[in-house]
């Protein structure tokens, strides 16, 4: 009975202890406050325990869904997750368990959520918090420690006491502009104002991010000339400046920059590996104005940027008959020597040189994200601005001088999603992801065949990215025609079949090992292709298991198009597939069914070897996983095949469809394209520009 009672006592004791736990702390977007032990810069959260006794996690769960309070459990982790006495242990949200027992196998939203710290039990909450959007390298957390005021913290103080000088009750409210971004007649003077008492504005006027700690200027250095022979020694280094003013009531006069012509400042700057460049001259380049502002007041977080663009026209009517897309950010983000990720720099000259074993080669290889301003000035009059992250897009056309951009919005930047119909042709206005592409290896071509083909293939029963084409500016420097296109992720798929993004899986690529690499995997795919390979499928038998994984109908459609475009670039790359995660069901409508379905993108270079036969790329070794070389063993599927072949040769491919949709894209950047060559020399000229138009 005493040894009971003792036990009893010491169960109440522990879980007294436990429930002294906080969590205290936690950075949803953590862009470069912290690294994890693998170096990577993983969300985390923060407990805090203020016992005398050291808790040991062995058998908690914590979890990011309520209605699942076991999401993820610490495992018996001999002594590896516990919360020493009087003290804090970090947990990494990384979403990557094979990292170590402080990994969870979920990520932190920056769009906000909710935690839970658990018991063993599976059902008892030791602690819980809420939390609303997050901004990058921001935390958010309880001041002081373990109290129920929470606040925001910059610094942040992972594994340390939450201070109260670094904390905050919020953002101040943003500047507001006494005119809007768009083209103008004349110069005209500028006035910014905040509804914040006792605030200070600062603002710039070269596309950086406004800032009371720059107002003396920072320097970034680039190069324009790189080695082309290993041992060769990189061209000189040039400098930059970029600074902030603090706004003192005086109105600020907006200028037009292209009369009379003001230097290039950001065009001046090689974007690839050339070893001579020649900057392009200052009248070849439009220009607009840039501003951009923030409010600071004592007491809360700097307010939002606003940023705004402004552009003259004698008339003060648009120049351009497509949208305006300006990008702003601070420059040495994408053109510095050794950060910028638009510029080869740094990690090219030491790959040269034998000392970059990072694998990036480049610095326009890298992963980076970096905050920008994205604003469109769309055709209609419409004005829409949102801060959000950039990442360089694509492969081989990293390479090239122009290059394709991707786009991430995240309450980490303001808001979690882009709302505006970017493009107006499809049913829904919400985008989690989006891209400006260059037309990759088309781009000194037509600039717009991957569009093209892929409204050829409206109406086939596999998904295609929609766009427009558009001209762009970076901090007020006109960088040419891209087009706004669709992003193939899963918020694609669950924009366009109206279900759950978190219960998408899609092929990503190829992983080291060249095995296909499957986000958000469940298994289901690898069992899918091992039996196509490993199982005859002239079995009917066999074949009917297959139909019930794949969705036949999509498959052969996406086939089809991609011979018939005779795609130089597929099918050893440029594949993806996607499946709703969910058990197949014949009732349920193409897409909701359980089955993997295909997805058409980067055809910039098809229609070109249109006298091969493409049927003999299924022969090549590269190609082994391809399911078509398994299907057409089976004569169901060979039938089903040629058939359909046959039907869109003779519908959907026919020359006059096909001929009025080029002719369509064509028109719609004719007027653009001249400028889009004096920028950037390619095509060489208009008259070559037709020449590839009447080759597609």
């Amino acid at each position: 009975m005493k040894k009971f009672i003792l036990l009893s006592i010491f169960v109440c004791y522990s879980v007294f202890l436990s429930a002294q736990i906080k969590i205290n702390e936690l950075m949803a977007s953590n862009a470069s406050t912290i690294t994890d032990n693998a170096g990577a810069y993983s969300d985390w959260l923060e407990l805090y325990n203020p016992t005398a006794s050291p808790i040991d996690l062995a058998g908690y769960y914590i979890t990011d869904n309520f209605s699942n309070l076991m999401k993820f459990r610490f495992t018996m982790t001999n002594g590896q997750v516990v919360v020493p006495a009087n003290g804090y242990l970090i947990i990494w949200a990384s979403g990557e368990v094979t990292r170590g027992a402080k990994h969870t196998s979920f990520s932190l939203s920056a769009d906000g959520e909710a935690l839970a710290l658990v018991l063993p039990d599976g059902s008892t909450i030791v602690d819980s918090l809420s939390f609303g959007p997050q901004w990058r390298d921001i935390s958010y957390g309880r001041e002081p420690n373990g109290s129920a005021t929470f606040k925001y913290f910059s610094p942040a103080s992972p594994g340390a006491v939450n201070l109260t000088a670094n904390a905050y009750t919020g953002l101040a409210a943003s500047p507001v502009f006494s005119a809007e971004s768009g083209f103008y007649p004349s110069a005209f003077s500028l006035t910014i104002s905040s509804t914040e008492p006792g605030s200070t504005i600062y603002y710039t006027t070269d596309g950086s991010d406004p800032s009371s700690g720059n107002l003396a200027g920072t320097n970034y250095t680039y190069k324009n000339q790189y080695p082309e022979l290993v041992g060769q020694t990189a061209g000189p280094s040039y400098t930059n400046t970029y600074r902030s003013y603090q706004y003192n009531g005086t109105p600020i006069s907006i200028i037009n920059r292209n009369s009379p012509v003001l230097p290039n400042v950001v065009s001046n700057i090689s974007t690839t590996i050339k070893y001579s460049y020649t900057p392009p001259q200052a009248d070849s380049v439009y220009k607009g104005t840039t501003v951009r502002a923030r409010v600071y007041v004592p007491g809360k977080l700097p307010s939002e940027i606003i940023s705004k663009i402004y552009f003259f026209t004698p008339s003060g009517l648009p120049k351009y008959t497509v949208p305006v897309i300006s990008i702003q950010t601070t420059p040495s983000r994408l053109f510095d020597y050794t950060d910028g990720i638009y510029v080869a720099g740094k990690d090219f000259v030491d790959y040269r040189n034998g000392t970059n074993m990072s694998g990036t080669e480049k610095n326009y290889n890298r992963s980076t994200e970096i905050p920008v301003n994205f604003e469109i000035l769309d055709t209609n009059g419409v004005k829409f601005s949102q801060n959000v992250g950039l990442r360089i897009h694509g492969s081989g056309s990293r390479d090239l001088d122009k290059k394709s951009l991707r786009f991430y919005a995240s309450g980490a930047y303001g808001a979690p999603e882009y709302n505006y119909p970017l493009v107006p042709t499809l049913p829904f206005t919400n985008f989690k992801r989006f891209m400006m592409k260059t037309s990759g290896n088309d781009y000194e071509r037509t600039l717009f065949k991957d569009a093209s083909i892929s409204q050829m293939a409206e109406g086939l029963n596999f998904e295609n990215q929609q766009s427009r084409p558009s001209v762009m500016f970076i901090n007020g420097e006109y960088w040419g025609i891209h087009h706004i296109t669709e992003r193939l992720d899963e918020y694609h798929y669950a924009n366009h079949f109206n279900i759950d993004a978190d219960s998408i899986e899609y092929y990503s690529g190829f992983n080291e090992n060249n095995v296909p690499e499957i986000e958000d995997d469940s298994g289901h795919w690898g069992v899918t292709l091992n039996f196509m390979k490993n199982n005859a499928m002239s079995n009917t038998a066999n074949y009917s298991y297959i139909k019930e994984r794949v969705d036949i109908e999509s498959f052969i459609d996406y086939t089809v198009m991609e011979l018939y475009a005779a795609n130089w670039d597929w099918p050893i790359g440029n594949i993806t597939y996607w499946r709703y995660k969910t058990p197949y069901s014949s009732t349920k409508p193409k897409g909701k069914d359980g089955r993997w379905r295909w997805a058409l993108y980067d055809t910039d270079l098809s229609f070109e070897e249109y006298n091969e036969n493409y049927f003999t790329k299924f022969d090549n070794p590269n190609t082994a996983d391809y399911p078509y070389k398994y299907l057409i063993e089976n004569a169901e599927f060979k039938n089903q095949f040629i058939t359909r072949y046959a039907d869109l040769i003779n519908t959907h491919f026919q020359p006059d469809r096909l001929l009025e949709i080029i002719n369509a894209k064509k028109n719609v950047i004719d007027a653009e394209i001249r400028g889009n060559i004096t920028r950037w020399q390619r095509p060489s000229t208009y008259a070559n520009w037709e020449g590839f138009v009447n080759l597609m």
